[in-house]
């Protein structure tokens, strides 16, 4: 009698304490992801309430005050995009730990 499983046997505690720590992992980094986008669309709220002083200091115009607001989304877009290369050069955590401090820098 030929009987294969459907799934690999587990390895490990099935449903012991490696359970309850991966599920404690995962929820912190659900709550890590979730809050990196709460911050990403309060920066975004902030700037978008920023236009109206951008618009009368700096004089602009519609469409250039459009692109302004765009750039923030095309800065995201570049920053993404720069990440995974600067991430295979350098390792995921130097990665995050120099955009945590850009992040910062920028706050200033």
């Amino acid at each position: 009698m030929n009987h294969e499983p459907d799934s690999p046997a587990p390895v490990g505690d099935a449903g012991g304490i490696n359970h309850q720590i991966n599920k404690r992992y995962l929820v912190l980094i659900v709550s890590v992801a979730t809050i990196g986008g709460f911050l990403f669309g309060f920066d975004t709220m902030i700037f978008s309430g920023a236009q109206l002083f951008l618009q009368t200091q700096f004089e602009l115009s519609a469409s250039q005050l459009g692109f302004s607001g765009a750039c923030v989304i095309l800065g995201a877009l570049a920053g993404t995009l720069l990440a995974s290369g600067i991430g295979d050069a350098i390792g995921r955590k130097k990665t995050m730990i120099f955009a945590g401090v850009l992040f910062a820098f920028s706050a200033i």
